[in-house]
């Protein structure tokens, strides 16, 4: 791998990319080889390894997309030792064995740090239709929500992030992409139009974006008028049920991140690639393109169409987690897994992106020229990019988080 990151670049990618984040901390921190010691010690059944392991990623991770943990006071490693010695100490004394706790320091605190308790691995009936709904949205609208509500970024932090032209652009994109969802997960849920200009402000009341004056005018309102009530009510519990279903996938993201090291020492190996296996268990639990969690557009892109089928009515032509091949000479898994998804709309150009494990296409109606039967990924001789073959056609994608215009076949 490249030059390792330092502990606060660490710290700033489990906000922005946590897949990345937990495998650098996995890589720099031994496989958290402290926790193996610690649960022996304690003389407790070895799958706790595993379980505290993933338990302290994801309270690392909330406490940063919360703002508890800003910034670090000491070494990454000191932080990690006390996460799991707390996490360690409650799984002793919810078996009722503190007669048994041996062990060699005291239980350390960190200041200010909150203890979420782990997303259960399954989720009920409503979360899977709100997962159902999110997974029908444009890519670009998923990474608006699982930044805001997931990640916790405001409409300012939003703004630098995807490139819009201003903190305002970033509120009515989020607000567009809330819309979609309360229609997706409420289909009666149309609004009037006052009716849609109280859940303007309901929106900015929840957001802080007021001023005083008008935030007094808007708690008048929800203490008058019983219909603005509810509005808020069902738009708070809309707000927190995007955040447990983005809580969920990054606490099964660090299960398998978790579960796959353990693969890989098991086997005597290094390789962060995550298995087909791996991947493939991963994404029944998840949206099935559980590599592209927390990729976002690189700035320079306010100016122009960045809805990427944001507003377009679009068709879902195939979507699928694909074995990547070592080449197209040698047909052999790679290891890899690519999730792949093509859309037809309204636009005038076929474009994608491919980040990371993750692959959306967006094509004009009629580009295929017949129906796709068949997709197959290929590695390239280059880490940067795959070759994706669409029926009888081979197209040599490059990786990146800006949209690219599809280029022409290479071969036919």
């Amino acid at each position: 791998m490249s030059e390792q990151p330092s502990d606060n670049e660490i710290l700033k990618l489990l906000q922005t990319d946590p897949e990345k984040g937990f495998k650098w901390l996995f890589e720099k921190y031994q496989q958290f080889r402290f926790v193996d010691k610690l649960v022996l010690d304690a003389q407790l059944p070895e799958f706790h390894i595993e379980d505290i392991k993933a338990e302290m990623l994801f309270a690392l991770f909330y406490n940063v997309t919360t703002g508890k943990l800003r910034e670090l006071k000491g070494k990454f490693s000191t932080y990690l030792y006390a996460i799991a010695h707390h996490l360690l100490v409650s799984k002793i004394r919810a078996l009722k064995r503190d007669d048994q706790l041996r062990l060699k320091r005291e239980e350390e605190e960190i200041p200010d740090f909150e203890w979420p308790p782990m997303p259960d691995e399954t989720l009920d009936t409503a979360a899977l239709k709100l997962k159902s709904c999110l997974e029908n949205i444009p890519l670009e609208c998923r990474k608006l929500l699982k930044q805001r509500f997931g990640g916790n970024l405001n409409h300012e932090a939003l703004k630098e992030l995807f490139g819009f032209a201003s903190k305002e652009v970033a509120r009515q994109r989020v607000y567009k992409c809330l819309d979609h969802i309360r229609k997706c997960v409420k289909p009666s849920s149309d609004m009037d139009q006052d009716e849609a200009t109280k859940l303007e402000l309901l929106r900015r009341f929840l957001d802080n974006d007021l001023s005083d004056d008008e935030k007094a005018t808007v708690e008048d309102l929800i203490r008058e008028d019983p219909k603005a009530r509810d509005i808020l009510e069902e738009e708070i519990a809309l707000r927190k049920a995007l955040g447990d279903v983005f809580n969920h996938e990054i606490a099964a993201l660090a299960r398998a991140t978790v579960a796959h090291q353990g693969e890989q020492r098991g086997r005597g190996g290094a390789s962060f690639g995550v298995s087909p296996k791996g991947w493939l268990a991963l994404a029944a639990a998840v949206f099935g393109l559980i590599a592209g969690l927390w990729w976002f557009f690189s700035p320079g892109q306010a100016e122009q169409d960045r809805s990427f089928g944001f507003e377009r009515d679009h068709t879902l032509l195939f979507s699928q987690e694909l074995p990547v091949f070592k080449s197209l000479q040698n047909p052999v898994p790679s290891g890899r897994v690519l999730s792949v998804a093509i859309i037809e709309t309204s636009a005038l150009n076929a474009s994608y992106i491919l980040e990371g494990e993750e692959l959306w296409i967006e094509s004009p109606p009629g580009f295929w020229n017949e129906p796709i039967a068949e997709v197959a990924a290929f590695e390239m001789e280059t880490p940067s990019g795959v070759l994706l073959r669409v029926n009888s056609k081979i197209y040599q994608l490059e990786s990146g988080p800006m949209q690219k215009k599809l280029p022409p076949p290479i071969q036919k």
